[in-house]
């Protein structure tokens, strides 16, 4: 088990996935990631929280953190995030609400909170997301209802049932 290397400042795309990496995400890895970038730190042994280092990935498309014991909430900085196309943060300890501006981020195509402590309402902002594919929220505590575009969506679904 170790920690993750300093790198180059040219990195557009870094992937450890399966790897027993411990500790926290390292601000200095933030730091280093440039362009529109891929950070895969999936199936691994991080923890703490995620931290406000994801100011830095403004041009971030890919963040796959799932699978690890990441804790705390969704961090406000990835709201700069503003070319994110996929969120995986599935199978970790983050808790809080699904904050709302997520639905601001309309590149969205993928957004896994699967198997988390979340609670509160699903901000009603996800329905603004027109390129959205997958939604997983399971195995969380959400309460309130379904946003009803979610029962009559004109991807995929008979809109007269």
């Amino acid at each position: 088990m170790g920690q993750l290397p300093h790198l180059s400042s040219n990195v557009a795309c870094f992937s450890m996935v399966n790897n027993p990496l411990t500790g926290q995400i390292s601000y200095f890895l933030c730091q280093k990631m440039n362009g529109r970038s891929k950070l895969d730190l999936s199936n691994s042994a991080f923890s703490g929280e995620l931290g406000h280092c994801l100011v830095h990935l403004q041009t971030l498309i890919h963040l796959n953190l799932g699978s690890n014991n990441l804790s705390g909430g969704i961090p406000l900085s990835l709201r700069n995030c503003t070319t994110l196309g996929l969120i995986d943060f599935a199978e970790n300890k983050l808790t809080g609400n699904i904050p709302s501006w997520i639905g601001e981020r309309t590149l969205l195509m993928v957004i896994r909170l699967r198997s988390n402590e979340f609670f509160g309402d699903i901000p009603q902002q996800i329905c603004r997301l027109s390129s959205l594919i997958v939604l997983d929220l399971a195995y969380n505590r959400l309460s309130g209802s379904i946003p009803s575009v979610f029962c009559c969506s004109s991807k995929g679904g008979n809109q007269n049932q």
